[in-house]
């Protein structure tokens, strides 16, 4: 990167940072990848390769990458790519190595991850960042991208840089003064991925059954209805407005099916992120999804009943097995009318 000898450091090589961070430096950005051993081992023997409106591979002795967290001791910036659930570690880790002032990008998922690196570090700049497309491993070297968009970015000074370099790349960034709206607009369509989780089902196949439809219906619902109290703004990130969309999940299969989910164009294998970290038995980022509008309701003294019943499903599933539900099981659990 132009006027920047050291290396901005991505922690985390899953598979948005793999995706993002490997883009970028393909595009001559100084980036290295900070993970954990095993998918750093992968990575150094295997590389990695690229499909889904992307046809880039990149060669093992290609990528800078490191379990040693003390690289951040030469950082420029940092880029964050984990999950929330590990972000109280990545605090700790950034106190004890990073230079204190250098910029910190999130990418993490919900808007409660910048609040908590603000409170914990506010000797840093943090820069608020979202990643609107969907990624999955289809092996230790293959990632697939199986939806569209652009990472959006806060404006400052080391953003510009980055997006002057991402603009050739196919993880192209653009730039906001306040990206909220857009977060806000983000975690709409997040409110699926618990539903998502509990079907136990790839999310085209979910989407495709009413019944499933009717409680992403009536949370998606109960969040607007707190947005509007809350005064809260917010940007539609998709194809459609968050009110329509509302509508449309209530259309019989046949309608929404043959329209609605044809339009989406959802790639039939795909699973949200929590329903990948759900079938692997691994804790979700539950809290600053769903957990947002339990937040927002909070602080205007309304509940959020919907919502709250679905973290409560997602949190207490690991003294249950892990269990699947249909659609009749889930609205039950929930409380909502078949």
């Amino acid at each position: 990167m132009s006027g920047i000898s050291k290396p901005v450091v991505m922690i985390g090589t899953g598979a948005i940072g793999c995706f993002t961070g490997c883009h970028w430096a393909a595009s001559g950005m100084n980036i290295k990848l900070l993970g954990r051993s095993k998918s750093i081992n992968d990575l150094k023997r295997d590389g990695l390769r690229f499909t889904g409106n992307t046809n880039l591979s990149v060669a093992p002795d290609a990528i800078q990458v490191t379990d040693d967290v003390r690289c951040l001791e030469n950082a420029h910036a940092i880029i964050l790519a984990i999950k929330s659930t590990a972000l109280a570690q990545t605090i700790q880790d950034i106190r004890q190595y990073a230079p204190v002032g250098i910029p910190i990008v999130s990418l993490l998922n919900g808007l409660a991850p910048v609040r908590d690196l603000q409170k914990a570090l506010p000797e840093f700049p943090i820069v608020a960042g979202m990643v609107p497309y969907n990624v999955a491993w289809k092996n230790t070297d293959h990632l697939h991208r199986s939806s569209a968009g652009n990472v959006a970015l806060e404006r400052c000074e080391f953003t510009e840089k980055l997006a002057s370099f991402a603009d050739e790349t196919d993880a192209v960034v653009h730039l906001y003064d306040d990206l909220r709206p857009i977060q806000y607009g983000k975690l709409l369509l997040n409110l699926i991925n618990p539903v998502n989780a509990l079907s136990g089902m790839a999310l085209h196949k979910q989407m495709s059954k009413r019944g499933y439809r009717l409680i992403y219906a009536a949370a998606l619902e109960e969040a607007l209805h707190i947005y509007k109290a809350a005064g809260v703004e917010y940007q539609k990130t998709g194809p459609f407005p968050p009110a329509l969309i509302v509508r449309m999940l209530r259309l019989p299969d046949i309608l929404f099916n043959h329209t609605a989910l044809r339009l989406q164009k959802i790639d039939k294998a795909t699973l949200t992120s929590m329903a990948s970290d759900y079938q692997a038995h691994k804790p979700t980022e539950i809290a600053t999804i769903n957990g947002e509008i339990i937040h927002l309701a909070s602080a205007i003294g309304l509940d959020a009943p919907v919502n709250k019943a679905l973290i409560r499903l997602i949190e207490t599933a690991q003294t249950k097995h892990w269990p699947r539900y249909d659609a009749l099981e889930l609205a039950q659990a929930i409380g909502l009318k078949a």
